[in-house]
């Protein structure tokens, strides 16, 4: 429940707050050349968007470019089809852009994204940077392409490689490719979980896996990267002894500083080389000694942030920090101010490329 008040009391402080809604009206223009695209699949799914993220990513583009004073024009849906000759800023979401709703579904949002580039439009994010998201065969492809570190890694065949598969020692981590945060991630034991797993796969239509070893780490850190900067970084430690995700929903509790300097400059360098504009790390190192070559576990150039614990809450559990509505600097403002600011931040660096 605490997650959809969130949600409504987020868009209420955009709506009523962070909006300048006459600003927005005067730069509005049906023949300006920057595209805001809203609401993918418009006007299906209705109840879904007012009630997930990608409303509130979307709303942020808009009110970083009414910030910085850009004529636009706002489309709608699947009119986008038609647009030709111009730029683009939208969100990626597999639910409201997978519209037949596959299950590897990468190829598709890659094509549509692709489909727009070759009608003479500029995207934000590219088709280059798209191939990346949630594509975790392609990513570790990257990763080895531009001699990026991280954990022993293995790309398998669901039916042909996977329950025979034997180049790493139990226990590891069964990766499917199109997961996202906490989701898709299965620990593999011993041969009778192996064949468990296998079989659950092949029954979802999963054609292809990721196996990878375990990092002996208790902790790992989200370093989120625009152009040059590191924007917003945080360490997601886990409080028991045996390995499991780091995901804060599953009790992971967080620290906001002690950014690891001697890798900053790394963390921008391997953005560069990949070629993205902004991108969201998880990042570990071996019995968590951040004096060794950093390891990257993933990349994600579309990325939903986490707001620091406000000073006079920092010692309750971060889950904690998102049921209280009636505090200071509650969770849901906090969460909007940051996504703002990272958006900001992406259309100032686009402008300093002079993309847009």
């Amino acid at each position: 429940m605490y997650k959809y008040l969130n949600q409504f009391l987020g868009l209420a402080y955009i709506f009523l707050v962070k909006l300048n809604w006459i600003k927005a009206i005067r730069l509005h223009n049906k023949k300006a050349d920057l595209v805001v695209w809203m609401w993918p699949n418009y006007p299906h799914q209705s109840f879904e968007y007012f009630g997930r993220s990608i409303i509130v990513s979307e709303l942020a583009n808009l009110i970083a470019v009414v910030n910085e004073g850009l004529p636009y024009r706002l489309i709608l849906g699947r009119k986008i089809g038609k647009i030709k000759d111009s730029k683009i800023i939208y969100q990626l979401s597999h639910e409201f852009l997978n519209i037949f709703q596959f299950i590897h579904y990468p190829p598709f949002l890659l094509g549509v994204t692709e489909a727009l580039e070759s009608q003479n439009n500029t995207i934000f994010l590219n088709s280059k940077e798209v191939a990346f998201w949630e594509n975790k065969d392609y990513m570790q492809e990257m990763f080895l392409k531009f001699d990026i570190s991280h954990p022993k890694t293995f790309v398998l065949a669901t039916d042909k490689d996977l329950k025979s598969f034997s180049s790493l020692p139990f226990p590891y981590i069964i990766k499917e490719v199109n997961s996202q945060g906490s989701k898709g991630l299965h620990k593999i034991v011993d041969n009778a979980s192996l064949i468990t797993v296998t079989e659950d796969l092949l029954k979802r239509g999963e054609v292809t896996v990721i196996a990878q070893q375990i990092v002996k780490m208790t902790k790992d850190i989200r370093v989120t990267i625009v152009g040059d900067e590191v924007v917003l970084y945080y360490w997601r430690i886990n409080p028991d002894k045996e390995w499991r995700p780091t995901s804060t929903s599953l009790g992971s509790s967080v620290d906001f500083g002690n950014f690891p300097e001697k890798w900053r400059s790394y963390f921008i360098d391997i953005t560069k080389r990949m070629g993205l504009s902004s991108a969201a790390y998880d990042v570990c190192w071996e019995n968590d000694d951040v004096e060794t070559q950093p390891m990257i576990l993933e990349v994600s150039p579309s990325f939903q942030p986490n707001p620091s614990l406000p000073a006079h809450l920092s010692t309750i559990p971060y889950k904690d920090y998102k049921t209280l509505f009636f505090t200071k600097n509650p969770f849901f403002k906090e969460r909007i101010n940051v996504m703002n600011m990272i958006s900001e931040k992406k259309i100032k660096y686009y402008l300093s490329k002079g993309s847009i």
